[in-house]
């Protein structure tokens, strides 16, 4: 149907914790550049919902728009862009 969101929400029944913590390095008026621990996701998938970058930086910066430029994998530390309006 034209004009038509479908929006999809899971919930998991048990979540890992991820005991590290991300740092935002950078942040203006349309990025944010942050630090990603290893283990922790950018983005949801598989067993991970709420202990994911994306998750995490929406819930501490408040801004609902964020959007990760690129992604890295899980096990991999290291910089990522993210931006929002």
């Amino acid at each position: 149907m034209p004009n038509t969101a479908l929006m999809y929400f899971r919930r998991l029944a048990r979540e890992p914790e991820i005991p590290f913590e991300e740092q935002i390095l950078y942040q203006d008026e349309h990025i944010l550049v942050a630090d990603k621990p290893h283990f922790l996701p950018v983005t949801p998938s598989g067993l991970y919902l709420h202990q994911t970058l994306f998750n995490r930086l929406k819930k501490k910066t408040g801004i609902q728009t964020l959007r990760p430029i690129h992604r890295i994998d899980r096990d991999t530390a290291g910089l990522i862009l993210l931006s929002f309006q």
